[in-house]
């Protein structure tokens, strides 16, 4: 029987303990934190007795952008976790361990800790505390204005343990790719795991441009050339933090081809060498199987990939780009027309 992948071994966060600690699936509690946001939302909007403005774009834009990254980000943050398994599955393998004593490695180098992870989450929500914000909501809205100021906390605490965590876990990676590792560099696993959470890590700033896209004000985009120029710039970031997010992974396809091709050039120029001796001694009938076989050898490292770019990871790399440019051109035009 083929073992499972282990559902809370390894690195994990505080919203893996919150599901644990409350027995509720990670995509019961997402759903469950989503409806509660509305509920809130609504109520408030029943408190101040503007209850026949829930519905207005104008209304619900400025209230609802907090609540809306805060939900994308724990949703990204569920959907990573089985990118993280599968990588930490890849380098466990590559390692030649068994998950216990995985287990303890990763606890030993990891730099994701509660205490770091609960900074993280206060230094975020000190920040939102600090930034002044005018969301342009009249002051006689006690009950809105509240679940606004409430709301911008949780998303800037979230976002502080959200950059926290992934960035802890990217250092996590980063050590690993330094361990003594059996890399098997025709086998794509490892780089297509890579590239799942690489690009996992993108959709947190794909998610939460297209998201700002949607919910700012409707005199926010009145200006067409400078509104798109921005996010389209902000749209090629998402390229760049793939590659940054994949680099590692890079240099050690590059060392482990590197040291693959001495060995065989190193065993290609012994048999040239012998060739050469048995050539010079008058011995014609030379067989150069070996060569051959050195040679195809050789080939196949240098065809190895590098960079996990196979077509699905071109494609989705290309929609992460133009999501949120066409999300900035859909919602000009829908404002100007």
């Amino acid at each position: 029987m083929q073992e499972s992948i282990p559902t809370s071994a390894y690195p994990s966060t505080l919203f893996d303990d919150f599901t644990k600690l409350t027995r509720i699936d990670g995509r019961l509690a997402l759903a469950v934190i989503g409806a509660s946001a509305i509920v809130f939302y609504i109520g408030a909007a029943l408190l101040d007795s503007v209850v026949v403005r829930v519905f207005e774009s104008d209304f619900w834009r400025p209230i609802l952008l907090q609540p809306a990254i805060s939900f994308y980000i724990l949703v990204l943050q569920h959907f990573l976790r089985s990118s993280r398994i599968a990588v930490m599955e890849e380098f466990r393998k590559m390692m030649n361990l068994d998950r216990a004593a995985f287990q303890n490695l990763i606890d030993q180098i990891s730099p994701l800790t509660r205490r770091r992870e609960w900074i993280a989450l206060a230094l975020g929500a000190a920040i939102g505390v600090a930034i002044p914000l005018d969301w342009n909501i009249p002051d006689q809205f006690r009950w809105t204005n509240l679940y606004v100021l409430t709301s911008t906390w949780v998303m800037f605490a979230l976002a502080g343990w959200g950059a926290y965590s992934t960035s802890a876990i990217t250092q996590l990676l980063n050590r690993l790719h330094r361990q003594k590792l059996d890399v098997n560099i025709f086998r794509p696993t490892f780089l297509d795991a890579m590239a799942r959470r690489s690009f996992g890590v993108t959709l947190v700033f794909i998610g939460a441009i297209t998201i700002s896209l949607l919910f700012i004000p409707a005199q926010s985009v009145r200006n067409f050339i400078y509104f798109v120029a921005i996010y389209a710039a902000l749209s090629a970031m998402t390229v760049a933090i793939f590659l940054l997010n994949m680099l590692e992974t890079h240099r050690l396809m590059v060392r482990t081809k590197k040291r693959e091709l001495e060995i065989v050039r190193g065993h290609l120029a012994d048999d040239y060498r012998r060739l050469k001796e048995r050539h010079a001694a008058g011995d014609h009938d030379v067989d150069a199987k070996h060569v051959s076989a050195w040679l195809a050898y050789e080939k196949r490292i240098l065809d190895a990939p590098e960079w996990a770019f196979n077509p699905q990871t071109i494609r989705n790399l290309a929609v992460s780009m133009f999501v949120p440019i066409g999300t900035a051109i859909g919602r000009v035009l829908a404002e100007r027309f």
